[in-house]
């Protein structure tokens, strides 16, 4: 959980990387509220992170979903649907239930039809669909959890040892 006094060193930084945005007293207060429960030390790397990829300040939301994603292992779109080509290629239906996202979504067109298919670009343009939906649902999830950084700091001491 960070303090105040950690939330304006990360907000004076943000401000500093984006010297065109100031922001009001008020918002700085807003700021502080919705990131208060994060790891001083994932925000600040999330922030790193979004100054080097992002040309506006960033949002709360932003910011969450940074560290969100910094800490959970919810694979990509583009990293399930690779996944997705390999176990079609090789026959291997393993491969895709390491992912329970992509499980779910595979489940929506179904693993015969995909295996089989002489025509699989519309079945895989589905289970795309299908996957980014159920993607984005995870995501807020973990966004929405209160003290999220503070449960990723445990996942990634628990990675670490």
């Amino acid at each position: 959980m960070m303090t105040k006094t950690e939330v304006l060193a990360l907000m004076a930084l943000l401000e500093a990387a984006y010297p065109n945005y100031r922001l009001h007293t008020t918002s700085v207060e807003i700021y502080a509220q919705y990131l208060q429960d994060l790891d001083f030390k994932l925000a600040e790397k999330a922030i790193h992170y979004l100054i080097r990829n992002e040309d506006w300040f960033p949002t709360i939301a932003q910011i969450r979903q940074a560290v969100a994603e910094m800490v959970h292992d919810v694979p990509s779109t583009e990293q399930a649907m690779a996944t997705l080509r390999e176990a079609v290629r090789t026959g291997n239906y393993t491969m895709v239930k390491k992912n329970p996202l992509l499980e779910q979504a595979v489940d929506t067109v179904g693993w015969p039809r995909l295996k089989f298919s002489e025509n699989p670009e519309p079945l895989n343009r589905d289970v795309r669909n299908a996957y980014e939906r159920l993607r984005a649902r995870e995501m807020q999830r973990l966004i929405d959890l209160p003290r999220v950084g503070q449960a990723a700091l445990t996942h990634t001491e628990e990675k670490e040892a």
